[in-house]
């Protein structure tokens, strides 16, 4: 990830310690009660919105009826290694807030809400002890593949999917157990050395294979979403040769110190079907249709248009005028904003750019029926 504006100068920088007992208490005071995102806190890291274009993630979020909390907008971009104790403190503000609420965290500028969010629900982890993240086909910023040739979980996955290695750009669980594997990964990730410094995918990899000796819930703190039951990515492996076969072959390209490794042969685009008139995915791997609730194109972002075949996001999630105005009066809630501070509510129309709410539909020129609203938003 970089900075979406070049420009940082002036930028307050993002807070990194953890929340305050003064400052929960002054975050829950100022939502006071308005705050209500059904059973499901979508959560984004981004410090500018709509900078390439038309924002899918919020767009997307606002068709489905998924309130969206973002933290971090304005702040100065302080590298991928501000996510980690950054998510952190969001996470302890919103479970101050809905504590009963399952936390869902995804990359802002190369992800979408591909689903409704009651389809999502049906396929979630049952252990609140565990903190799932979205699964890849490869590794970064390392080859790890020969570190998990004796690693249970990961072999097992193997055997029935393409994609076993962890993706730190999309997980969830409850805010208890993101509260536990946050700031592992994040010691992790600030002790790494060379090209694992401050990299949260090579703490991912990391904190996942030492999971290897024991069951226990204390140690699994951490599982893969390797059959993209609730998140898919669309990240292409070149390797070439069977998904059975464990050993390889492997593609490798190396940029700089990082290396990008693919692990057998699979590419997530030839399974990803369009449904719902075009504004959702579902997925057909091996004969099991999921329906993922985030899709996460990193790398190569192109490839989250082109699982859309190509459509602008306004046009697949705001067709039409009640669509447009639904978007905006989406509920958004912001943490750690330049602007507004700690928490303060608003909606997706007051966050995006002129030129963006200028291809929306208008009311003021067209007419139609209202689109319901989701039943648990601010107000």
């Amino acid at each position: 990830m970089f900075a979406l504006v070049k420009s940082q100068v002036g930028r307050p920088e993002q807070p990194r310690t953890p929340v305050s007992a003064a400052e929960l208490a002054r975050c829950v005071a100022s939502v006071n009660g308005r705050w209500q995102s059904s059973d499901v806190n979508l959560l984004t890291y981004l410090t500018d919105v709509g900078t390439g274009g038309p924002w899918a993630l919020g767009l997307s979020a606002a068709y489905h009826g998924q309130p969206l909390i973002v933290q971090g907008l304005g702040m100065r971009w302080g590298g991928v290694g501000i996510k980690l104790p950054a998510a952190r403190r969001a996470t302890q503000l919103l479970q101050a807030l809905q504590p009963l609420a399952r936390i869902v965290f995804a990359d802002g500028s190369d992800t979408v809400v591909a689903n409704p969010p009651h389809l999502f629900r049906r396929e979630w982890p049952e252990a609140r002890s565990m903190m799932t993240m979205s699964s890849e086909c490869g590794s970064f910023p390392l080859c790890y593949a020969d570190r998990y040739r004796r690693h249970r979980a990961h072999q097992a996955c193997r055997k029935r999917s393409g994609t076993c290695f962890p993706n730190s750009g999309v997980y969830m669980g409850y805010a208890e157990a993101i509260l536990e594997v946050l700031p592992e990964l994040n010691r992790l990730a600030t002790t790494g050395t060379g090209v694992e410094h401050n990299e949260d995918q090579g703490a991912a990899n990391r904190l996942y294979l030492s999971q290897n000796v024991s069951s226990t819930s204390r140690e699994s703190r951490l599982s893969v979403d390797g059959e993209s039951q609730l998140f898919l990515s669309l990240y292409r492996c070149r390797g070439v040769g069977a998904r059975a076969d464990i050993d390889g072959p492997t593609y490798i390209r190396r940029f700089g110190n990082f290396t990008l490794c693919n692990h057998g042969s699979h590419d997530p685009l030839q399974h990803v079907r369009v449904a719902d008139g075009g504004a959702s995915l579902f997925y057909n791997y091996s004969g099991r249709v999921t329906r993922p609730f985030i899709v996460h194109a990193s790398g190569v972002h192109q490839r989250l248009v082109t699982a859309y075949k190509g459509r602008s996001w306004a046009d697949i999630f705001v067709p039409d005028q009640p669509r447009a105005d639904a978007a905006r009066s989406h509920p958004v809630l912001l943490l750690d904003s330049a602007d507004h501070g700690l928490c303060h509510l608003t909606t997706l129309g007051a966050l995006l750019p002129q030129r963006t709410l200028g291809r929306l539909p208008d009311s003021r020129n067209a007419g139609g029926a209202s689109v319901p609203r989701p039943a648990s938003l601010c107000t």
